[in-house]
């Protein structure tokens, strides 16, 4: 579980990542990211819509995985995260996501 300073909380948070910031595409999600000029830890936000899953119980299950994801790494600080996913994350698994998350991220300064 992300604590409270570890998410973004508000839709002007959100999309100001997602207008201004940079961003980097995979086939289950795609990341966006910016930099804070605040000093403090690296901030996320996992959007999985209604539109991609009506039934609640799949898309937590894909929130579930790509937190998890988020938690298993360590970041720079300063940074504010964006992880929207795609239908594709639906039938994926745990292994496939951090495959993907992992070359996501490597290709970003977050790291």
């Amino acid at each position: 579980m992300l604590s409270k300073n570890s998410r973004l909380s508000s839709d002007y948070e959100f999309n100001r990542v997602k207008r201004y910031g940079r961003g980097v595409t995979t086939s289950l999600f795609g990341l966006y990211y910016t930099y804070s000029i605040q000093p403090r830890k690296t901030r996320f936000g996992i959007i999985v819509t209604n539109k991609m899953e009506p039934r609640a119980v799949y898309r937590n299950r894909v929130r579930r995985l790509l937190r998890r994801a988020v938690t298993e790494k360590t970041f720079k600080p300063n940074f504010d995260v964006v992880i929207v996913a795609f239908r594709r994350s639906l039938t994926t698994t745990y292994e496939e996501i951090i495959d993907a998350f992992n070359k996501a991220v490597s290709k970003t300064p977050l790291v």
